[in-house]
């Protein structure tokens, strides 16, 4: 099963339908479509990482600031005790708050 395969079997059904489309358009079309699902499968898995499996480590204000926004990137934040610093960040839940204890 190709592209060419699939948008000359759309461009078919198109064509019944009195549509007119290129394989050319149809061709971008898809790969529009594919690097917007691409894209946005990055940012949900970047979402679903704790603060230490980023590249970058967040600063307390901004893992806060996560927690407190409405679908923020974070649902929890372990904060040292005395001093206050970001110890870990995440949304997993329980497990991966036991994680970044470890």
């Amino acid at each position: 099963l190709t592209v060419d395969h699939i948008c000359d079997r759309l461009l078919r059904s198109f064509a019944a339908d009195r549509l007119h489309f290129s394989l050319q358009v149809l061709r971008a079309k898809y790969k529009k479509a594919v690097e917007h699902f691409l894209e946005k499968a990055v940012r949900k898995h970047l979402d679903h990482q704790t603060a230490k499996e980023r590249s970058r480590i967040p600063s307390r204000e901004e893992a806060l600031k996560k927690v407190r926004e409405f679908r923020g990137s974070y649902n929890w934040v372990l904060l040292e005790p005395t001093k206050l610093e970001l110890h870990g960040a995440g949304c997993h839940g329980l497990e991966a708050m036991k994680k970044s204890l470890a």
